[in-house]
């Protein structure tokens, strides 16, 4: 019976919706494990690869904006266009390749787009899945996310099969159609499409769009998290394309070789995501141990020794993991539905102007100073947190000892 009920949550209509999702989440494990590959061979430049992310990272400029659209669209219309508008652009990449005409500009612009449109389509399904499965919402979540982290296990070996045979134009036009997956099975999973419980016009535009970011800020308990969130989210932005680059000039390991690395980071972030579930009970204290283990992924980055290159980037992508898991856990169970996709946007924003400023600053110091000092920089960055947890947690101890003395009194 307790088995049972444990799982009856599980529908099938959740598990259309979480085919769906996985469909195009092993396309876009094809794409991200093509883009910095052809990067790669265009230009032989961390920099230039690291800019790859940058462009990327600077699409998170219009979450806000996707944040107030999701709270107030219907939802399955705003899905949709995000994923036909992926599918669109993301044509451009096979398309260029086929053709050799793909310049750097054009992949630069390719990466912005598609994360415009990646942007859009995660911040609704924030929103939909509460929606959905408003019974059993964090039941939902958590299995997505370890739907997700399944494909990003499965997506690196198909993905090595089909690089063994020189086929990265195929891959990229799998990542394409990937996108009318989720489209395809509406008539199964039945996305809400009615009206909305926030109606447009009753706050001015520029004061809900900032409304995320107000609540958040009155939310104290959350800082701690998202100053490690910011670190390691620096971190997990840089890191791939760090590890990539180093494997191809330093090791010079073959394109089907690469998408190890893709397997390693995807069995970190399996990982990843169990680890909230069995530490969270220990409250606070568990964020020294992410950020250690972030550290501890940087330093496997620079040896001399090929293999710690994937058990690096699986510990960094488990530490990313375990915290964007968290995250979710945290912003559903601490905000109302109606401002959700704001807050959620808000979180995601600050995380990627880390994202950005790592990717122009470390970018620049690997290409004038080599990699390993760019890993250098990223490890410091990743232990000021760290540093800062200590007093944070005394000051937080010391304050609810005296409201606990006065409420003696």
């Amino acid at each position: 019976m307790g088995c049972l009920a444990k799982s009856s949550w599980w529908t099938r209509r959740f598990g259309l919706y979480a085919l769906g999702n996985s469909i195009n989440n092993v396309g876009n494990a094809f794409y991200l494990i093509v883009l910095p590959l052809v990067v790669y061979q265009t230009t032989r430049s961390s920099f230039a690869m690291a800019g790859t992310v940058g462009v990327e990272a600077l699409s998170t400029l219009l979450l806000p904006l996707w944040g107030l659209l999701a709270d107030r669209m219907r939802p399955r219309a705003l899905m949709v266009r995000a994923l036909v508008f992926q599918a669109a652009v993301s044509m451009v990449l096979p398309l260029g390749l086929h053709s050799a005409w793909l310049t750097l500009p054009a992949l630069y612009a390719v990466s912005f787009l598609v994360g415009v449109g990646a942007n859009a389509l995660q911040t609704v399904q924030t929103r939909v899945v509460p929606l959905m499965f408003p019974d059993s919402a964090r039941h939902a979540s958590a299995g997505l996310t370890s739907a997700y982290t399944l494909t990003t296990i499965v997506g690196p070996v198909l993905a090595a099969a089909a690089l063994a045979h020189d086929a990265s134009g195929l891959l990229l036009w799998a990542n394409s159609a990937s996108f009318l997956g989720p489209i395809l099975l509406i008539p199964w999973t039945h996305i809400p499409n009615g009206p909305l419980p926030v109606r447009a016009g009753r706050v001015p535009f520029p004061r809900a769009l900032a409304e995320g970011f107000t609540v958040l800020k009155a939310h104290r308990t959350l800082r701690p998290l998202l100053g490690v969130l910011v670190a390691v989210d620096m971190s997990y932005a840089v890191a791939t394309v760090l590890t990539v680059y180093r494997a191809k000039s330093a090791f010079h390991w073959p394109d089907a070789a690469v998408s190890a690395l893709f397997l390693a980071s995807g069995l970190g972030a399996l990982l990843g995501t169990r680890l909230p579930l069995w530490v969270r009970a220990r409250g606070s204290g568990w964020l020294p141990a992410l950020l250690a283990l972030n550290l501890v992924g940087l330093a496997g980055l620079v040896t001399p020794w090929a293999p710690a290159l994937p058990l690096g980037l699986g510990c960094v992508a488990a530490a990313y993991l375990a915290l964007a898991v968290e995250r979710n856990l945290r912003l559903q169970q601490d905000f109302p539905v109606s401002v959700l996709g704001r807050v959620n946007t808000s979180v995601r924003t600050l995380t990627g102007l880390g994202a950005l400023v790592a990717t122009v600053g470390v970018g620049a110091v690997s290409a004038y100073w080599g990699v390993i000092v760019a890993v250098g920089v990223l490890f410091l960055i990743g232990a000021l947190p760290l540093a800062a947890l200590g007093p944070i947690q005394a000051l937080r101890d010391r304050r609810d000892s005296h409201r606990g003395r006065a409420r003696r009194q």
